[in-house]
């Protein structure tokens, strides 16, 4: 399993490889059942999501679709049922989850990001460790820049823009004071990693 809770090898995206998820003590790795008293299906809090509910069927919705790596959709999931109470560092870095709209789906896709804030706006660095190509999660919000943010317990609605010129560099100065690998990442890749401002819509 790949995760983002422990040092290890490093896995698919940046995760560590580890033999279980870390951030919730394990317990999203436990399967559900049938309680064999009663017959009924009990789940755990924070249980490992089906494929189907992982589509957004089944009860899933609004759950992290396809295409999100196992470790992410995972503390994704943790995140948002906790409501912001578990599974909110990679590292002993707060992160933030970024609800963005599926250009091709139109399923709401969620991405643990950091958290990179300031007097009420946040960055959102594309950087996707440094490979040649955009996250998906960027393109989602070039289609439609409407996204939602939790941080914590707290959500709310921001209009997304990429920064350029000074404001660029003024918030890519603050991203890497909080993720200093930021600025590896820029060394492996030619493209200039985008930094996406999300403004806060009154």
């Amino acid at each position: 399993m790949w995760t983002a809770g422990r040092r290890g090898d490093r896995g698919p995206g940046g995760g560590r490889r580890i033999h279980s998820l870390s951030v919730a003590r394990g317990t999203v790795g436990r399967r559900r059942g049938t309680d064999r008293h009663t017959g009924r299906e009990h789940r755990p809090r924070f249980y490992a999501a089906t494929r189907e509910e992982r589509h957004g069927g089944a009860g899933g919705a609004g759950a992290v679709p396809p295409g999100a790596s196992d470790w992410a959709a995972d503390q994704a999931e943790q995140y948002e049922e906790s409501n912001g109470q578990e599974a909110t560092t990679l590292r002993g870095v707060p992160i933030m989850l970024v609800s963005t709209t599926g250009r091709r789906t139109g399923a709401l896709r969620r991405t643990p990001l950091m958290r990179v804030e300031h007097q009420g706006s946040y960055a959102a660095v594309a950087s996707k460790g440094g490979a040649p190509d955009h996250p998906v999660w960027y393109l989602n919000i070039l289609a439609d820049p409407v996204v939602t943010v939790r941080d914590g317990a707290q959500v709310g609605t921001y209009r997304a823009h990429t920064a350029e010129g000074a404001e660029r560099d003024r918030w890519w100065e603050r991203a890497v004071a909080v993720w200093p690998d930021y600025a590896e990442y820029q060394t492996k890749t030619d493209r200039q990693i985008p930094v996406v401002v999300l403004d806060p819509v009154e």
